[in-house]
């Protein structure tokens, strides 16, 4: 379901001619990473959504239903998805989807500029994976050294200046997943990597950073052919 290349771009625009603050050249390559993937009649979560601009992407690209989590209620202000019945959004916690009373698997969960944010990014995908039936779409900023480990999994302590920007969540220090064991914390919850690209934010572009996207493993399924569990590295 390939999009042509121009059509981030077009999302892009659309959505700053609506008002939205949108960061060209992040979301523009984010919209076009997703147009890469099926989204025809499929259900959608977006957690850490700011606006639900994704679930907008998504719902354009086929997918027909999006449940979209926000922090901060001033944040939806720019949220006017054109699909009227088609979004149901939720202001509360990602750390908590219980509390948020998100229990209802979904097809795909979206989960952008959240991980880098978080002082325990395991404990929150663990509970997030559980509620995607098929696929999750990531993009985070991944360590550059590795002092630390968070439940096993090594990585990096960074100092998030963002809490000020309100845009972070508490506390001001968050966990980097190393690349590698942020592929073996999807493998180790039950989804394979399919596809990542590096995708460094304009904001700050010495801090690596990528997009993913994973499937569930399914051992009961036939795995296709081809690339399906290959990283695409570009």
């Amino acid at each position: 379901m390939n999009q042509p290349e121009s059509f981030g771009k077009e999302m892009c625009k659309k959505l700053i001619g609506r008002g939205y603050p949108v960061l060209e050249g992040i979301f523009d390559r984010q919209a076009q990473f997703m147009s890469g993937f099926n989204w025809t009649g499929k259900t959608v979560l977006e957690l850490g959504a700011f606006d639900g601009r994704h679930s907008e992407v998504a719902l354009k690209l086929g997918a027909t239903y999006a449940i979209v989590v926000e922090g901060r209620e001033e944040n939806l202000k720019f949220a006017a998805p054109a699909w009227p019945g088609m979004v149901r959004f939720v202001v509360g916690d990602v750390r908590d989807l219980g509390a948020c009373h998100v229990h209802l698997q979904v097809d795909v969960g979206l989960i952008f500029g959240v991980l880098y944010h978080l002082d325990n990014p395991v404990r929150f995908l663990r509970q997030a994976l559980m509620l995607c039936r098929e696929a999750v779409l990531i993009w985070t900023h991944v360590a550059s050294t590795i002092n630390l480990e968070c439940e096993g999994y090594a990585g990096m302590r960074y100092e998030d200046p963002g809490r000020t920007d309100n845009d972070a969540l508490e506390p001001l220090t968050a966990f980097w997943f190393a690349w590698d064991e942020l592929v073996r914390c999807l493998e180790e919850n039950g989804f394979g990597v399919v596809k990542v690209i590096e995708m460094r934010t304009p904001v700050t572009p010495s801090a690596a950073a990528v997009c993913v996207w994973a499937e569930r493993l399914n051992p009961k399924l036939e795995v296709p052919q081809g690339n399906w569990l290959e990283v695409e590295r570009r």
